[in-house]
């Protein structure tokens, strides 16, 4: 039975007035407009990113609510956190998915220069039942364009760039072509980009005024094939690599006492921009993707079939002199990380706009990990010493397998209200070995060493969602996720060390209000939430310092509320808003890890806002100029974990950033002036209080936002 629903375009306003274009979304699997979604979600269109000059995670920070990057030194290097809950263990907790196919799980959130996308999709919350593991603190979602299955579409564009303290310009080169092969059936569509940003760290010990360039290119290549109106199949290709030769740190005094509750930083320790370290820190990530999707309309539903492969390694060389050795010996430790994932899902979804919608899937995915560690000695002319080489050396191959079905039902009670329920059942293995060559194994222990661990978790959501009126919509919302345990290697000696970290899991509630107002020429997304995290997966370590291990300690709760307005009137002006206040803090002790109920979480701003305006300037000789400027502000955050009853810890201040763009458009040519960090804010974004280079004992030390960019870029469109 079909059941008449009560839509936005049946009180949408007369053609040719000022509104707001639809923004359509995946979230849950299937084509909707954001505002009928009952879940929070963000979107960052092209325009956005465009308007940006973004090309990396940590330049969309706090763009959309409750959206933060932790930054570790350059672009590839970062974790994404959702409404204030980070990992705690060197994971992470929002995953990250190209299209519909999720990447393997990673310490650090893919980083892609977001070239070629549609949008991205940052669905807040847990998301356990459609998208499985990881995705217990949310979802983070690049969607690529498709080809041009009716036209014929290229463009082509450059940028010269300049950054405050860089030694040179940098540039950027970008081109897209797609092109109907068998025009309305088989198109093609290729792109490529290269981004080469000049280095603005200073490191007087190895003599270089701008050690931290960097290099990111890569390129997509698609084929969209529509043989018949009903079934469409989607291929294509992505390879990315970052390059960079080292990272963005500087080091601050230390202010505040014992009796002082923070520690924050002060004067520069050794000058603006400055890292004096004897060790080159060069960084590398790489990607290489392919999925495959069919999509099958048939008369009693539509059947989806995503395949997905994906190829990431790391390669990261830290300075550690000064740490494990004499200050005079500098000492690399070099780290070769990566994960091949495989996976294929099936879904089977009902026609939209039943009495009775379902969905239902099958998921099975195969990961294999590896991690390669090395600790060297070097002489002065940083050479390996032959009889000290190599210090330390260890090598952890992985695997992880996970099958899975899951379905939802949506049933209408009325053409105003609904519910929909949804659950995904699972089971995982995973098996985990640690090998050290004998000469560095423990006393009496194998230089081999495997664990194992198998789990069988579900998870579940249920929403409700009313609409009083065709442009408001209320929903409430429960969810869980989960994330997969961690398997111990046993070590001789240390008989604490559990076998498992088992699955830690997060459960949201809340509520919202989604509306369009002003004949649509407005809309505003409004939500209240409360997350529980439970059995929180977290490292420790033995009373001698020598072994770490992970464990289930403590639980937390993350509250707020979050909000996200836009206007449009007509072409000329566009205004967005977004702010979110997140109060993530302990709600069970778990002292030996340094967890009080009460304690909040590092990396955890309360605020976090965000302004964009878009105005449409006069004509100027057939040349239309829009100016545009975004305002940014992340609130202070605590460095590790807090509490009143601790010693003073470390407090990264509040900042704020502004970018200004302004653009020139006569047809096919546009040229845009921009700026980031207008005003060449100097700040940490991430850090804390410890030891820094060797001489520098006691300092707040830690990653700086990006000084003020200033570039000019052209685009022509063919």
């Amino acid at each position: 039975m079909v059941l008449p629903l009560m839509t936005r375009a049946a009180d949408a306003p007369p053609a040719g007035a000022d509104t707001l274009e639809e923004v359509i979304v995946t979230a849950q699997r299937r084509a909707e407009a954001l505002l009928d979604v009952p879940l929070s979600i963000s979107v960052i269109s092209a325009a956005d990113i465009e308007r940006l000059h973004a090309t990396n995670l940590r330049d969309l920070d706090a763009l959309a609510p409750g959206f933060t990057i932790i930054p570790s030194g350059s672009p590839g290097q970062a974790q994404v956190v959702v409404r204030g809950l980070p990992d705690l263990n060197g994971g992470t907790v929002v995953a990250t998915l190209i299209d519909d196919v999720a990447l393997g799980p990673s310490g650090l959130s893919l980083d892609m220069l977001p070239y070629d996308i549609e949008r991205i999709e940052i669905l807040h919350g847990p998301q356990g039942t459609l998208y499985g593991a990881n995705s217990m603190g949310g979802v983070l979602k690049y969607v690529t364009k498709d080809p041009n299955l009716t036209a014929y579409e290229a463009q082509i564009g450059g940028e010269v760039f300049g950054i405050e303290g860089g030694g040179s310009l940098g540039t950027g080169a970008r081109g897209a072509w797609s092109a109907p092969l068998i025009e309305g059936t088989l198109a093609v569509r290729a792109s490529l980009y290269d981004q080469e940003s000049p280095g603005y760290i200073k490191n007087p010990t190895r003599g270089l005024n701008h050690e931290n360039t960097l290099s990111q290119y890569g390129g997509r290549l698609a084929l969209l094939w529509r043989p018949a109106p009903e079934l469409q199949v989607k291929l294509q290709g992505i390879y990315q690599r970052i390059n960079s030769a080292g990272n963005a740190i500087i080091f601050a005094d230390v202010v505040g006492t014992a009796q002082d509750p923070y520690y924050r930083p002060g004067s520069w320790y050794y000058g603006d921009l400055i890292y004096p370290h004897p060790v080159p820190e060069p960084y590398s990530d790489e990607v290489t993707f392919v999925s495959g999707t069919l999509d099958w309309h048939m008369a009693f539903g539509d059947l989806v079939a995503v395949s997905g492969y994906s190829d990431r390694g790391v390669s990261q060389t830290l300075d550690f002199t000064g740490v494990i050795l004499d200050p005079s010996i500098p000492v690399r430790l070099r780290n070769d990380s990566g994960a091949r994932k495989a996976s294929q899902e099936f879904r089977l979804t009902s026609r939209s706009g039943q009495r009775l919608d379902w969905l239902a899937g099958v998921y099975y995915t195969h990961e294999q990990g590896w991690f390669d560690g090395y600790t060297d000695a070097l002489d002065e002319q940083l050479n390996l010493i032959p009889n000290m080489n190599p210090f330390n050396e260890g090598h952890s191959p992985s695997t992880y397998r996970e099958a899975a079905a899951f379905g939802t039902l949506t049933y209408r009670i009325t053409y105003r209200f609904d519910v929909t329920g949804g659950l995904r059942w699972l089971t995982n293995r995973q098996e985990v070995e640690q090998f050290t060559p004998p000469s560095y194994s423990w006393p009496g222990g194998e230089p081999s060493t495997q664990a194992e661990s198998a789990e069988t978790p579900w998870t579940y959501t249920f929403s409700a969602r009313f609409r009083p009126r065709p442009e408001t919509m209320a929903y409430v919302r429960v969810a869980s996720g989960y994330r997969p345990g961690t398997p111990n290697t046993p070590v001789p000696g240390y008989p604490e060390i559990p076998p498992l970290a088992k699955s830690d899991t997060m459960v949201s509630y809340e509520g919202g209000i989604k509306s369009e107002l002003l004949n649509r020429a407005a809309t505003v997304d409004l939500d209240v939430f409360k997350i529980n995290w439970t059995d929180m997966q977290i490292g420790t370590q033995s009373a001698d310092g020598r072994v770490s291990w992970e464990i289930n300690a403590g639980n937390v709760t993350s509250e707020g509320c979050e909000l996200t307005a836009t206007y449009q009137a007509g072409d000329a002006l566009h205004l967005a808003v977004s702010a979110a206040y997140t109060d993530a803090f302990a709600t069970e002790a778990a002292p030996a890890v340094g967890i009080f109920v009460g304690t909040r979480l590092p990396s955890s701003p309360k605020w976090t806002t965000a302004a964009t305006l878009d105005y449409r300037l006069r004509d100027l000789d057939h040349w239309t100029p829009r100016l545009s400027a975004t305002w940014r502000h992340i609130s202070s955050e605590y460095t590790v974990l807090s509490t009143s009853t601790a010693p003073p810890v470390g407090l990264v201040p509040a900042y704020s950033l502004v970018n200004v763009d302004l653009r020139m458009t006569r047809g096919r040519y546009e040229v845009a002036l921009y700026a980031k960090n207008l005003s060449d804010k100097r700040t940490f974004t991430n850090g804390g209080v410890g030891g820094g280079p060797p001489g520098a004992s006691f300092v707040f030390g830690g990653f700086t936002v990006e000084p003020r960019v200033v570039g000019l870029s052209a685009t022509l469109t063919l």
